[in-house]
């Protein structure tokens, strides 16, 4: 019997992919604890892991001698940061983990890596929409202010027409966002008719005062009618946002609107990227779906575990609650089912602060979200 001879190709592929990975690997270590954000502790364990390739996608795999290992190393601080430098620094994607001996392709469930997990569809918010957000009932008067630290912003509306809240008014604000990011135009369509614009926000078409297509229509007219005026009380600057110049207008590609040039500019250069698998689990609430949306920005490039007190909390998203302990009992509620959308959040309410840990984004890495802005069109928007 002839002796069995090794694929020079493939073998010189693998050698190239694990070198790639540990060079990857090496600098964002170093970075990582250049940061300070890595304990003296941490620092040995990270220098003892071996990147053993890179992924179809260009992630950083790293290899374990069980699953629970590799979950445990999943959730380290340390590697969260690691991961997190190798975006920064455009070295890789993210980071892998596999078991010894089942290869690259097939890695520990729930890992946040691309080859891990199911591309699933992208959304958006502008940042400045995510840090103060809309009412979550309907407000007695025209204008309402939310807090965040010392930027305070006050929305104010026509009175005939009213001031958005609830969750379709949330909807609209993230199908309008994420069609000036997959579109970057101004104005664009929403869809072939109103119909099948509710049918892309996923909206049920039914109809009366009450029914979910009627609401969504009405909260849409309230959101584009609606003027944002925040104040920065430390560097005294202020500015006014409104969110399209023109709307619900019929074209001959279908229902149309023209953004404002400042909304648009926040859309598409502060932009939130949000996992819409998620936004659909949570969007029974305004509050959760708030607390989703702020806590992917806030983990996304977190480093290490940040608290935020109950007040600063209530000020941002519970001004329309009158005591605090109403307040912290809705908010952990809804915090319990954002944890159930995204099993990776690490974020705990204590006593007297929300505690956010470092954890692995709820959404893509940057090569996975252009590959979304591709492939998925969440809005089917077509620029006019």
């Amino acid at each position: 019997m002839q002796p069995t001879v090794p694929n020079r190709t493939t073998s010189e592929d693998a050698l190239r992919s694990r070198a790639a990975a540990g060079a990857a690997y090496a600098r964002a270590r170093e970075a990582a604890e250049a940061s300070s954000s890595v304990s003296p502790a941490d620092i040995g364990w990270l220098r003892r892991q071996r990147p053993v390739a890179t992924d179809r996608y260009g992630g950083v795999v790293l290899a374990f001698g069980s699953a629970a290992e590799a979950e445990r190393a999943r959730h380290h601080t340390g590697l969260v940061v690691v991961a997190n430098k190798l975006r920064d620094l455009g070295l890789a994607p993210g980071l892998n983990f596999v078991v010894e001996g089942e290869g690259p392709e097939r890695p520990v469930n729930g890992t946040p890596s691309s080859a891990a997990v199911p591309r699933p569809r992208i959304g958006y918010l502008p940042k400045l929409l995510v840090c103060t957000t809309l009412p979550h009932t309907k407000p007695r008067t025209a204008e309402f202010t939310r807090r965040n630290g010392g930027t305070s912003t006050t929305l104010h509306a026509p009175a005939r027409i009213g001031l958005p809240f609830g969750v379709y008014a949330r909807l609209a604000l993230i199908y309008l966002a994420t069609g000036a990011v997959l579109t970057r135009g101004r104005r664009f369509t929403l869809g072939s008719t109103v119909a099948g614009m509710l049918r892309a926000m996923n909206i049920p078409q039914s109809g009366g005062p009450a029914g979910p297509s009627t609401l969504a229509r009405e909260q849409l007219d309230r959101l584009c009618a609606t003027t944002w005026t925040t104040t920065n009380f430390t560097e005294k600057l202020g500015r006014n946002v409104v969110i399209a110049d023109r709307w619900m207008e019929v074209s001959e590609r279908g229902v149309a609107v023209t953004l404002s040039e400042r909304f648009h500019t926040l859309a598409v250069e502060k932009a939130v990227p949000l996992n819409m698998d998620i936004v659909a689990q949570v969007r029974r609430s305004p509050l959760a779906l708030d607390l989703y949306a702020w806590l992917t920005y806030r983990a996304f490039s977190l480093e290490r575990p940040v608290r935020v007190p109950w007040h600063s909390l209530m000020a941002q998203f519970g001004s329309e609650y009158r005591l605090t302990r109403q307040f912290r009992w809705r908010f952990r509620k809804r915090l319990a089912s954002v944890r159930a959308a995204w099993p990776g959040l690490d974020a705990e309410a204590t006593q007297k602060s929300l505690i956010i840990r470092p954890c692995p984004p709820s959404v893509p890495t940057r090569a996975e979200r252009q590959r979304a802005k591709r492939w998925d069109n969440p809005v089917g928007a077509q620029v006019l």
